[in-house]
């Protein structure tokens, strides 16, 4: 019995335990023309193997999750049917890095293996072992650029070997930037460093923030912020900050840049915009709920998905508010699909939009 038992496991897990076994490509970007303006309600409910925790878009139909559990589930968002699964059992939850080209790169958190998967080809790529956890990932040509909290690693897209890492003295904050030939990372203690392609330190600048929380790039601009509300905004180019506030007040979700306004989602539910153009506010809207999911914007709204269930979406120029949704539920998940929202309480997941999207 015990030896009909432990086959039974082994053959269970072996049955789960293996790579995603249909071709996927990945589209480069979100639908320009999605908007969301009309009110959004529930389209389908389906609940998954473990907590959803990232997504890859990889078409108007279909996204890549991954879970708490080390999984990779394909999930049609017009149906809301599982359509293929990768799974590593007893894993952290994944990181998702990014992609070049065709090849995704990603890890489970606080994991030091990094896996590189062919999801046209449907063929791993490599698989290392590295000496530090990496948080943050650059592709450019054939290389990454791996970040972890005091380190960069150069290493080959196509083979996974480290062809040069660099320490650095000072710790390190999430996030990276890119601008020209140029590499832009930023420290805790608030100084952006800048890198060429060898890793030689081109340039520094003092942004005066402390405790920086992460750095996240918007074209030309680099966004720099702290939970204490200090935000620095950087013209890469220009080698210039062009916005600068220190608010003293707490952020739990990161500021974005929207055209050309700064949204400031701040944690007791009240959402700022600020118009870099004329440095002023130009709207302000409040809710009062906890706010400590990522800001969710289109090409014209702008999407916050509070933390006790309720969703509310605003036109972006003016801070109108255009619909709000109850989930009826906690949500500790929120990600922009080509045509509505995921949003995730647990391992339950639901898709809302627009009752014509599909």
């Amino acid at each position: 019995m015990t030896r009909s038992l432990i086959l039974s496991t082994f053959l269970m897990l072996a049955g789960c335990h293996g790579g995603l076994k249909q071709p996927y490509s990945i589209e480069p970007s979100l639908n320009n023309s999605l908007a969301l303006r009309n009110p959004a309600d529930q389209l389908w409910h389906n609940k998954l193997k473990a907590y959803p925790n990232q997504i890859v878009n990889l078409s108007d139909s279909l996204v890549l999750i991954g879970d708490s559990r080390g999984g990779l589930t394909t999930l049609n968002i017009n149906t809301g049917d599982r359509t293929d699964r990768y799974w590593r059992p007893l894993k952290h939850p994944v990181q998702f890095y990014g992609h070049g080209d065709s090849v995704l790169y990603f890890s489970a958190e606080t994991d030091k293996e990094i896996i590189a998967w062919d999801i046209h080809k449907t063929v791993q790529v490599w698989e290392k072992k590295f000496d530090v956890d990496y948080h943050e990932m650059i592709f450019i040509d054939s290389l990454l650029y791996f970040l972890s909290d005091s380190s960069v690693a150069k290493i080959s897209a196509t083979l996974g070997d480290v062809f040069q890492t660099i320490h650095l003295e000072a710790k390190l904050a999430r996030g990276t930037a890119r601008a020209r030939d140029k590499i832009y990372i930023c420290t805790e203690s608030g100084e952006l460093l800048e890198f060429d392609q060898q890793l030689n330190n081109t340039d520094k600048m003092d942004l005066n923030i402390s405790m920086v929380e992460a750095m996240w790039q918007f074209g030309e601009r680099a966004l720099v912020y702290n939970s204490r509300g200090s935000i620095r905004i950087v013209a890469l180019e220009k080698a210039e900050i062009e916005f600068s506030k220190d608010l003293n007040v707490a952020l739990y979700a990161a500021p974005r840049l929207a055209n050309d306004l700064l949204i400031i989602p701040f944690a007791t539910g009240k959402v700022s915009a600020y118009s870099l153009k004329e440095a002023r506010q130009k709207w302000s809207f409040a809710a009062g709920s906890l706010l400590n999911l990522d800001v969710l914007i289109t090409n014209e709204t702008i999407i916050f998905a509070y933390a006790r269930g309720q969703v509310v979406c605003l036109d972006a120029e003016t801070g109108t508010e255009l619909w709000s949704y109850d989930h009826g539920e906690s949500i500790n998940f929120a990600a922009l699909t080509h045509n509505g929202v995921l949003l995730g309480h647990r391992k339950e997941i639901t898709f809302i939009g627009e009752k014509h999207a599909n």
